[in-house]
């Protein structure tokens, strides 16, 4: 580079290097669109080195920030956003965007079919809107996209206050909520009985008392009652079977509780008509079948062998514990004489020999044949025994029947012969 001054002397300088710098452009101005009002707006554009930036915009907006953010916006947001950018003192043409923000949504329209028991759907209920992606949030973490969720079983917990919004297009409605009550369930009432009872007992249903509660038993036999401990008197093997007990209260059922009871028969006791014994002729008496036994002198035989007059009774229990007692009077016969048609000479007291009993036996004499006309025994003892033994021989004689002939005197100078047979069975 050269030069003239004034004096027209050429005056030489050293070389200058000049450098231009490119303006700066501004690229890739975007905004979240669509921008939803109560949500935010994102701005941006595309990043250059060592550039500064400047934002404007409504609302007395501004910015320094490459990708500036907006919260909570508001229709006011709306409008042209106005950027530019500088770089080595450079300053780029001004670059703008026009913002449009969706305005919220309408709430929707929630209801619910509440009040409901515990246990029963909870169902929540919202309008159909078009296109629309539902977000219901409530109780206990409860959420749901569904427009009309259920809940089942519910649960006391689940009361409360629910809420939905719902969006289109990636924008959100105002909320609306609705609030659903639980009713919880009464009870439990846990229903116990006094059982098992033999026939002819009072039944006892008891359940806990709970205040306000209305009771529903039920059982068999078309069985029902409305007490909080109902009494059945008296009770019978009908009456067994399952009872159910159901609470009412608040308008809500409970679950239905159940036990079961048990009436047991009683055993069958007969000892017969009353009658009368002949002396030395032993009457057994059989009360039927049991477990146990109680006579009236406090044995405990199945059955009793009745030897002279008198009241004899015998309470009877059977394998459930029930009980049923008889009783019967026995007076002497008009028996002038009588024999056994059966012996047992087994050895346990009970018809263990034959004998002939009158109270005035006179002038006696007693013969045993057995069926072969073979003589088993003889005697002339009024008070006399056979034991089953062979009189001779000395052995056992075996079962079978036996035939007697007994002479002797009815009434004192008057002879008189009577014959007989009788069975012999040992049972050993």
């Amino acid at each position: 580079l050269t030069t003239t001054d004034i004096n027209g002397c050429i005056v030489v300088s050293l070389p200058v290097v000049v450098t231009v710098n490119p303006i700066p452009v501004v690229t890739g101005l975007i905004y979240n669109n669509p921008a939803c009002e109560g949500g935010n707006l994102n701005l941006g554009v595309n990043a250059v080195a060592s550039a500064n930036y400047f934002w404007t915009g409504p609302n007395g907006f501004s910015s320094n920030l490459q990708s500036p953010i907006i919260t909570n916006i508001s229709l006011i947001n709306a409008g042209v956003y106005y950027v530019y950018i500088t770089a080595n003192g450079c300053n780029s043409p001004t670059d703008s965007i026009t913002v449009v923000i969706a305005p919220m949504l309408v709430a929707p329209i929630v209801t619910n079919n509440s009040p409901v028991c515990e246990g029963d759907s909870i169902n929540l209920i919202s309008n159909p809107i078009s296109g629309a992606i539902y977000n219901w949030s409530g109780p206990s973490g409860f959420s749901s996209s569904t427009q009309n969720p259920t809940l089942f079983p519910s649960l006391v917990s689940n009361a409360g206050v629910y809420t939905l919004t719902y969006s289109i297009s990636g924008c959100p409605s105002h909320f609306s909520a609705t609030t659903v009550t639980v009713t919880p369930l009464p009870g439990p009432a846990n229903p116990t009985s006094d059982s098992p009872l033999c026939d002819g007992d009072t039944l006892h249903l008891h359940s806990d008392l709970i205040s306000g509660a209305n009771y529903l038993w039920s059982g068999p036999g078309g069985f029902s009652s409305f007490s909080v401990n109902p009494v059945i008197a008296p009770a019978g093997v009908p009456n067994s079977g399952i009872y159910t007990l159901r609470l009412f209260q608040n308008g809500c059922y409970s679950v239905i509780d159940s036990i079961t009871v048990n009436v047991y028969a009683n055993p069958v006791v007969d000892l017969g008509s009353d009658t009368v014994v002949c002396p030395g002729i032993p009457i057994t008496l059989n009360p039927g079948a049991g477990a146990n036994y109680l006579w009236q002198n406090q044995s405990n035989s199945s059955t009793f062998a009745v030897w002279t007059p008198g009241i004899y009774s015998v309470v009877v229990t059977n394998a459930n514990g029930c009980r049923a007692s008889d009783d019967i009077t026995i007076t002497w016969g008009d028996c002038q004489l009588t024999a056994p048609n059966v012996i047992t000479p087994n050895g346990d007291g009970f018809n263990d020999g034959f004998r002939i009993y009158n109270e005035d036996l006179q002038c006696f004499e007693i013969h045993i044949y057995d069926r072969w006309g073979l003589l088993m025994y003889i005697s002339n003892d009024p008070n006399f025994v056979w034991d089953g033994i062979v009189m001779k021989t000395g052995g056992k004689a075996p079962d079978g029947t036996y035939y007697w002939i007994l002479h002797w005197c009815p009434i004192p100078d008057k002879y008189d012969s009577i014959t007989g047979f009788f069975e012999l069975i040992r049972n050993e």
